[in-house]
């Protein structure tokens, strides 16, 4: 429960870095870790294009990647939330809450946590019934 935050807080809290007696080394490879993630987060959220709402499906490589490290999920992905101090889970899950009950930010507003679900969703399905979709492969 304790690492049940919102995305935004995800991509803006360093765990690791603001505890008391932690190196400025140890600190800055958490701020590193927490900059990968995030950017797999924005990755992720790319606003939806109208080919890919029309055919229902994630056209974007590049988004698919990004949802596939997060989903999967990656073990790097697992790797570095444990190093950053939380679960790769809860991280997704946190993705996945209802945006209003999280809330958004500049880092991660509802329209972004919108696409991030759309996108989530579809990738999903492909996941499941891969012969339905024109989406690209991972």
């Amino acid at each position: 429960r304790q690492f049940r935050l919102c995305a935004a807080r995800i991509m803006s809290i360093d765990f690791v870095s603001t505890r008391d007696g932690v190196d400025p080394e140890t600190a800055r490879g958490a701020r590193l870790l927490v900059a990968v993630i995030a950017q797999a987060i924005r990755d992720a959220s790319e606003p939806t294009t109208a080919p890919e709402r029309e055919r229902r499906a994630n056209l974007s490589l590049h988004a698919v990647r990004a949802l596939w490290w997060l989903f999967e999920p990656h073990p790097a992905f697992v790797c570095y939330a444990h190093l950053i101090g939380g679960e790769a889970k809860a991280i997704t899950d946190a993705l996945l809450d209802d945006a209003e009950r999280s809330g958004g930010n500049a880092l991660f507003s509802v329209a972004d946590r919108h696409a991030l679900q759309l996108r989530h969703r579809w990738w999903f399905q492909a996941q499941l019934h891969p012969e339905r979709t024109n989406a690209p492969a991972r």
